[in-house]
């Protein structure tokens, strides 16, 4: 079989064939390793965060699929059920996070003195610390996402006086206005000026007792999604759901606020906890570790490439994913990324600003994501294109890391297409790596359980 890429051909192997060997990646950790991934708002039982919130509002269609779903997988009060099964999968790397909300339970975003939204549960850090003991005990090392999709709850929810404030505003004549549309009080999570500062306040602490056993940083996973979904849909925490068109297009591209000012903030504050590790390995005689970002991508294309119908808005849609949601936040932190980490699921047909589906023309996996093993292959040529030959772009230096594939999985309720999915992908980052150089270090599979999978 042959998959025509735009200028590559990715010819995988014939998976009926009696060659069992699809694609070789070698068995030097050194030179390519494997990995698991989870995230605290999807794996750690008692924890009262904006999720956990959102779902019991009725807002994550999975929080009804099974009896005690506010458990979610007890990876807090059983931590080693499942690094043990992930140890058991022969990977290398076990990718987990810490939850801002459960170390830094009281704060608030106008708190002017950052220093008093440190660290507040030291028993839950201790424990955080355990945790990371166990997988180094089990023959994995780690890598550590500080902000994966959740926000504190004293940063998320407008407060009773904001609502009373506002409350002339929030009418059925202005149905599509929220509190934390403004930029301002808490409801403004990373919008709001102060919020960098306050992340930093809680890194510092994370990186003084857990940085020696961090093998790999991610400070920020998914932010233009993560900005994106929350600041201008709606579809995350805090909602509610936006429907306006108007006010999503200004809140995705309007740089005074919505996601590209938050995407601003989250760039000053990886930029200061860049600083902030390497000066607390120097001065603590600890081993480098790279610290990078985990970016989704999206192998997108317009609803009328498929010989459909479709106005320009599609094709200008398409054309802003590629100008601002694929390259800007990397470009903004290119030189204070020791790795790229690339999230890739699959292929996004773009209809009317929003994603469409093909039925006739795209498989789609269980949460409604096309997929596309071809697609791979082309966001990682795009992206070894792009950044290559950029002498700002420290991933791809003399001292760069490279890439990594952070995250890659399907959401199959009848692993039907899963074992498919994951051979035809590896055979395709094969492809990236062996026949157009791409310098990718590591696979990582989401997700080591199953999961609420956010709002999907």
């Amino acid at each position: 079989m042959s998959v025509r890429l735009e200028s590559h051909t990715f010819e995988p192997r014939n998976l009926s064939s009696s060659d069992a060997a699809v694609a070789d990646f070698g068995d030097d950790p050194d030179s390519f390793w494997w990995g698991i991934a989870t995230a605290p708002a999807h794996q750690e039982d008692g924890l009262d965060d904006a999720w956990l919130r959102f779902a019991r509002e009725g807002n994550v269609r999975a929080w009804t699929n099974v009896p005690r779903a506010e458990e979610r997988l007890r990876a807090w009060s059983e931590p080693e059920t499942d690094i043990r099964l992930a140890a058991g999968l022969g990977v290398q790397v076990y990718r987990m996070g810490v939850d801002w909300g459960r170390l830094v339970p009281h704060c608030r975003l106008d708190e002017p003195d950052a220093r008093k939204c440190r660290i507040q549960n030291v028993a839950a850090l201790e424990r955080y610390e355990r945790i990371l003991r166990l997988a180094r005990g089990y023959g994995m090392k780690v890598m550590l996402t500080l902000f994966h999709h959740s926000f504190p709850i004293w940063g998320t929810w407008p407060s009773a006086d904001v609502l009373a404030a506002a409350n002339d505003r929030f009418t059925a004549r202005d149905p599509h206005w929220h509190p934390r549309s403004s930029g301002s009080g808490t409801g403004a999570m990373w919008q709001h000026p102060n919020a960098a500062s306050l992340f930093v306040a809680f890194g510092v602490d994370v990186v003084e007792q857990l940085g020696h056993l961090v093998d790999f940083w991610v400070i920020f996973n998914e932010p233009v999604i993560y900005t994106s979904l929350s600041h201008c849909m709606g579809m995350w925490p805090p909602g509610p759901p936006i429907t306006s068109m108007a006010v999503k297009v200004n809140c995705l591209t309007n740089p005074e606020t919505g996601s590209l000012k938050a995407q601003l903030n989250m760039v000053a504050a990886h930029r200061r906890l860049y600083g902030l590790i390497r000066a607390t390995e120097s001065r603590r005689g600890w081993r480098m570790a790279p610290v990078g970002v985990a970016h989704l991508l999206m192998d997108t294309r317009p609803y009328s490439n498929y010989g459909e119908q479709s106005g320009k808005l599609d094709e200008a849609t398409e054309l802003f994913l590629k100008l601002f949601a694929r390259y800007l936040f990397i470009d903004m932190l290119r030189d204070v990324l020791d790795f790229c980490g690339i999230n890739y699921y699959g292929e996004e047909v773009i209809q009317n600003f929003e994603p469409a589906t093909l039925p006739h023309e795209v498989e789609y996996s269980g949460n409604g994501r096309g997929i596309s093993a071809t697609g791979m292959v082309n966001v990682l040529a795009q992206f070894h294109s792009r950044y290559q030959d950029d002498d700002q772009a420290r991933f791809v230096g003399p001292s760069g890391y490279g890439y990594v594939i952070t995250e890659n999985g399907i959401a199959d309720g009848s692993d039907l297409l899963r074992p498919a999915y994951i051979i035809e992908h590896l055979a395709a980052l094969h492809h990236a790596r062996s026949v157009l150089g791409v310098p990718v270090r590591g696979y990582i599979h989401w997700t080591v359980t199953d999961n609420w999978e956010w709002a999907d």
